[in-house]
């Protein structure tokens, strides 16, 4: 027994779900899960609770179940993590038994570890058969009935054919942040960051609607790479240099340059395989990029700077900007 969840025993993360942005109604939902003896006893909780968490890549499902994984994990849980695909086998045959197996082997890895966590990803209902459905809903049901420590979720993009599984499975739709949460994640994300004057978080928040977790942390890694070639051409390699102009906040994000960061990620999302990429030349000359750096008339070496920010315009106005690079490359590989 116990091949399974020997092979797919993995470490649980060192983060909770008090680290995440966002997310308070999920958050306050998962964490529930964690045993509390007293508070379960009085409100009759189940220690066996089963969830779909389904939505769009990029949403945040994994992270959620991973969090409480960490949290669980801190209170003796082992985690378990399967990937859908490798529960496959070479038929729908297979595949039942493979399930089958899997649920079967909980109970006593769950008495010996004290409990289970366990994330099966990139499940997809659409292509499970009526017998599929009725296999997995007597094992979650087995579960439940024998009140085993397990939290078990089942990670989807959509959840259509979810048919006789909703009396086994919760299932919580996982969609996009709102404004309030984008601003939150942007805001802990973005902090080493200085921004422009009069550019805040919100405003970002507003500029990335429509923007998953994915999306964010893209926005997020592209604007520290903006920053990084700022401070590299401006201010070279000096250490002391380099420590005085980050001390002055002389390198700033503003509302420009993260607009075309998020315009760049927006276009990466209509452009289908066999549509060509817009050169270098064609967002240049449709919106010149300057940088934007806050330099004191005042600063030690300004004049020094200041010839660095003309040579830069000068370089940026004719697309040799670090975003401008960026745009000419195949935006599927980044």
């Amino acid at each position: 027994m116990e091949h399974w969840l020997s092979e797919y025993t993995a470490r649980a993360p060192g983060y909770g779900l008090e680290q995440l942005c966002g997310r308070k109604y999920w958050k306050s939902i998962f964490g529930a899960c964690v045993p509390d003896p007293e508070l379960d006893r009085r409100f009759h909780v189940s220690p066996f609770q089963a969830f779909c968490l389904y939505g769009p890549e990029g949403n945040g499902k994994r992270t959620l179940a991973l969090a409480l994984a960490g949290d669980l994990g801190r209170a003796g849980y082992s985690f378990v993590r399967i990937s859908a695909e490798d529960l496959r086998g070479q038929s729908e045959p297979e595949e039942r038994q493979n399930w089958s197996t899997v649920l079967g082997e909980i109970p006593e890895a769950a008495r010996e570890a004290g409990g289970i966590c366990g994330l099966v990803e990139d499940f997809a209902f659409s292509e499970k058969p009526p017998a599929f459905l009725r296999m997995l809903r007597g094992g979650l049901r087995n579960l439940r009935e024998a009140r085993v420590p397990c939290v078990f979720f089942i990670a989807a993009e959509e959840a259509k054919e979810r048919g006789i599984l909703e009396k086994e499975l919760i299932f919580c739709p996982i969609g996009l942040p709102g404004e309030g949460e984008r601003k939150e994640f942007l805001e802990q994300s973005l902090e080493d960051i200085p921004c422009g004057q009069g550019f805040s978080y919100k405003r970002m928040a507003e500029m990335t609607e429509g923007f998953n977790y994915g999306k964010l942390d893209q926005a997020v890694s592209l604007a520290a790479l903006f920053i990084k070639h700022q401070i590299n051409f401006l201010f070279g390699k000096d250490p002391q240099t380099r420590t005085e102009a980050l001390g002055q906040n002389l390198a700033v994000l503003e509302e420009k340059s993260f607009r075309q960061i998020v315009e760049h990620l927006r276009a990466e999302n209509s452009v289908s395989p066999r549509q060509a990429v817009p050169s270098p030349q064609e967002h240049t000359a449709a919106r010149p990029v300057k940088p934007y750096v806050n330099i004191p008339s005042d600063a030690p070496d300004s004049r020094d700077k200041e010839e660095r920010l003309k040579s830069l315009e000068e370089d940026l106005g004719k697309g040799m900007s670090l975003l401008d690079r960026m745009n000419s490359m195949d935006p599927h590989g980044l």
